[in-house]
């Protein structure tokens, strides 16, 4: 969650996406009319807070730089709590006035940085698959833990699960800190893929003259689940889905509908161990040979 925690005395606030920039003024109110913005001259700027990162190329991301003529209160403070937010570095961002001196202003800038990744394990997969997910989510030690870097890590997997027949993979990530190391934490991937899911029914709408029988047929992996079938799992796959769909549409071709698409499809749970398929389809107009010489 954002957290960007900004200036007492006066409290004025300036919108930026998702989060709220102040500045605090600790110097006497007199010298800041805030129905009226005051121009005044950046005469100096300190960094708080930061141990890991170098305060000069921070001053720089953040825009400012001693001699900026600014307002206060104004854009340029929200500018630069913004430009430093968009880092992704931090989770707590001040921007204070330290002092003024008539028309000059001395402002600190306190950053809170986010922990850096020391390590991370999987559990409740085998170490072939935590192998192969090591690939996918690409984590690597020292990169910043960020909201961001977590939910894309969870959607890789569950896609990845996904692709397998593993349609309802549940995944919980959490933070432990790593007292090894300084500013440091360890994620802990807990993953429970439940079992692969098997298709329910198969649905295909758009069809006026061919039999859905048969054009469920031309689909070869794509199956429903049937008492009968034994040689067929009727799990669901998405590579196996993508070719039968392609099938699907050269059986149309077969039955002389030679501009026939499919113009959507989806999957959607039906209980907890099965799908349903559905998929509509334009079949567009029949050919015929009118002679052959």
């Amino acid at each position: 969650m954002r957290k960007v925690i900004v200036g007492i005395l006066v409290v004025l606030f300036a919108y930026i996406p998702s989060a709220f920039s102040q500045i605090a003024l600790s110097n006497d109110l007199n010298e800041i009319n805030y129905a009226t913005p005051k121009d005044v001259e950046i005469g100096g700027i300190t960094v708080s807070g930061v141990k890991y990162l170098d305060n000069n190329i921070l001053i720089s991301l953040s825009g400012l730089a001693v001699g900026d003529k600014i307002k206060v209160p104004g854009e340029k403070i929200t500018k630069a709590v913004e430009n430093l937010w968009n880092q992704g570095l931090f989770e707590d961002i001040k921007i204070s006035a330290s002092k003024i001196q008539g028309d000059v202003i001395f402002l600190d800038i306190y950053l809170k940085e986010r922990p850096r990744l020391s390590k991370f394990s999987f559990t409740g997969i085998k170490k072939s698959e935590a192998d192969k997910l090591r690939d996918e989510i690409k984590f690597a030690r020292g990169d910043v833990v960020t909201d961001n870097a977590i939910v894309s890590s969870k959607n890789k997997i569950i896609k990845y699960f996904a692709d397998k027949g593993y349609f309802f993979t549940k995944v919980d990530i959490t933070e432990k800190k790593d007292t090894s190391a300084a500013n440091s934490v360890e994620l802990i991937i807990n993953i429970n893929k439940n079992s692969k899911v098997k298709i329910n029914k198969v649905n295909i709408y758009g069809s006026d003259s061919i039999p859905v029988v048969k054009l469920r047929r031309a689909m070869k992996k794509t199956k429903e689940k049937r008492f009968f079938r034994i040689f067929a799992t009727s799990r669901f796959n998405d590579e196996d889905f993508a070719d039968d769909k392609i099938k699907l549409i050269e059986k149309f071709n077969e039955f002389g509908y030679r501009d026939a698409k499919i113009i959507r499809d989806s999957v959607y749970k039906f209980d907890d161990k099965t799908v349903n398929v559905d998929i509509y389809v334009e079949q567009g107009h029949k050919y015929y040979f009118r002679k052959i010489t």
